[in-house]
């Protein structure tokens, strides 16, 4: 069992081994692609027309002041271009955030709608509970003021029987 355990064993290093060195032949191969591909990317960045005005139609010779000039009128509009598409994203930003502070503030003038109709309505609950409360008072001094009455009524019936022997 010892022997068969180190032969596998011996198998399974080697076995590793080979994994392990095409790993780093793949590793090699990929980073030599990538650098393919970056070069292949700069050599078509690199190349873009120059934009010359051609009004004759026929061979022109341009002196290197005019090159110069037409190459730096070309990195201008792209400035220009791109100050352009900056200024767009910007004013749409600001639209963005006008659209949030008006929903913002819808939903405040809402909350404060919410609260001012709960506030009535508590109010109005208030009064009339004191109103029902009033009715509630008033009947009952009604109700004293009748049994008072009878109270008395009844004495002064009282009072002059137990005069009379």
């Amino acid at each position: 069992m010892g022997k068969s355990f180190i032969t596998e064993m011996d198998k399974f290093k080697a076995k590793l081994f080979k994994i392990e060195v095409e790993n780093e032949v793949l590793e090699h191969e990929n980073q030599g692609l990538k650098e393919a591909v970056k070069l292949e990317q700069r050599r078509r960045k690199g190349r873009k027309a120059m934009k010359m005005p051609n009004k004759h139609g026929g061979a022109v010779i341009y002196t290197p002041s005019k090159v110069q000039a037409i190459r730096d009128a070309n990195i201008a509009k792209e400035q220009a271009e791109q100050q352009k598409q900056q200024e767009k994203h910007e004013k749409q930003l600001q639209k963005q955030a006008a659209k949030q502070i008006q929903r913002e503030a819808k939903a405040q003038r809402h909350q404060d709608r919410e609260k001012a109709q709960s506030e009535r309505r508590a109010q109005k609950e208030a009064e009339s509970q004191q109103k029902q409360e009033a009715r509630e008072q008033h009947a009952i001094d009604r109700q004293v003021q009748n049994e008072v009455k009878h109270q008395a009524r009844y004495r002064r019936k009282q009072l002059p029987l137990s005069n009379q022997p």
